[in-house]
């Protein structure tokens, strides 16, 4: 593993090493978590973060729902779209 990051341009503080899992593989990989405790962490994080997500979508109030189990949802998803090009 190392081998492979040692072959990026990435430091370990890059932004891009910042996202959900990497800050808990990082750890990981310098040795200060085990494997399953890193994927524990991970999962974690995951959750906190769809929750956050979850919770902004929540306040748009200009957001549409659809319920793509619900077999006509395609057809409002139609609707709703030619509503908007009759605006333009």
């Amino acid at each position: 593993m190392e081998n492979q990051w040692a072959c990026t341009d990435l430091a370990w503080n890059a932004k891009a090493l910042t996202a959900t899992g990497y800050r808990e593989f990082i750890r990981y990989i310098d040795g200060e978590i085990s494997k399953d405790e890193a994927t524990k962490l991970w999962k974690i994080s995951e959750k906190k973060y769809i929750k956050r997500q979850l919770t902004w979508f929540k306040r748009q109030e200009n957001i549409e729902w659809f319920d793509v189990l619900d077999p006509k949802h395609q057809k409002k998803v139609e609707k709703l779209v030619e509503t908007w090009e009759n605006k333009t």
